[in-house]
């Protein structure tokens, strides 16, 4: 009697076969050169940006020509809000995530003596801090 695969590898066999990644600062880049690797790898993206939406667009775009998904989201993530509504946006719109790209961050040039704690605690809040809310 030949063996019959048990449930789990019938799943398995049936999933889908794209990847996903969400990539927070996709519009860097950093970030943008991330994107443009794991599109021609055939991956699925969920692009975040701040401010520069227009070179998001266009890597959804690139992603389109190819026949894969892609979204863009912007969010400032100085609020503590925006990564996990970032996160919640992707969960919606795509099956599965198999990679996290954590490339969202911000420089403040200048003299140590002219830093200030708000902008320690605001490069913090960005560079650190939206990585774990994201989560």
């Amino acid at each position: 009697m030949p063996i019959q695969p048990d449930a789990k590898e019938k799943k398995c066999e049936t999933r889908t076969s794209t990847k996903n990644a969400l990539i927070l600062g996709a519009s860097g880049a950093l970030g943008r050169a991330i994107a443009q690797e794991l599109l021609s790898r055939g991956y699925g993206l969920g692009l975040h940006y701040n401010t520069q939406r227009s070179v998001c667009e266009s890597l959804a775009s690139e992603a389109s020509l190819r026949g894969l998904s892609a979204a863009c989201y912007q969010a400032d993530f100085s609020d503590p809000q925006a990564p996990a509504r970032v996160a919640g946006e992707f969960i919606k719109q795509f099956p599965r995530l198999d990679a996290l790209i954590c490339s969202a961050g911000i420089v403040r040039d200048g003299a140590l003596a002219n830093i200030t704690e708000e902008d320690i605690c605001h490069t913090l809040n960005v560079n650190l801090r939206s990585i774990f809310l994201v989560l």
